[in-house]
Parts: C-alpha cells; structure tokens; sequence
C-alpha cells in the first residue's frame, strides 16, 4: 500500500504522536489541506500492560464528531 519510505515516515509519525499524547495527554496539528484546520487526537485507552488500546480525534473547531482508529494517521486520515 505504501511504499518503504512512505511507511517509515508513517510509523515515525504514529510514535511522535503517541508520545506527545503520553505527555500532553493530547496532540495538537495543524492540516494543510484543510486550509489550516486544528485537529486533536488522543489515547483512547491503556492495555493492562500500559500501551495504547487505539486513538481518538476530533476537530478542534468542532467536538460533535469524534474518529476512532488503531492508530494515530488512521485517525488522522479518517477525520470527516
């Protein structure tokens, strides 16, 4: 689906955001394509071992719709 690079680039980006989510408790961007549009995703819960149990994200314009996904650019990607 990707090529290697293209997911290299992917999976750097699930774990910058899934550690700022463990810090921040939410992370905050910025889409280009949406002319700027601030979005925010989040844990949406810990396993017992304490890793992520899939992501959440929502506008930040615009709570009324909230993405769920096994991972931070799936979110990202799914965001209406």
């Amino acid at each position: 689906m990707y090529s290697e690079e293209e997911q290299y680039e992917i999976d750097a980006w699930d774990s910058m955001v899934e550690r700022k989510c463990r810090i921040n408790g939410t992370f905050r961007g910025v889409c280009p394509q949406r002319e700027g549009r601030a979005f925010c995703i989040e844990i949406e819960c810990y396993r017992g071992d304490d890793s992520a149990d899939g992501f959440m994200g929502w506008w930040d314009d615009d709570h009324g719709i909230t993405t769920h996904a096994d991972t931070p650019y799936e979110v990202y990607l799914d965001l209406p």
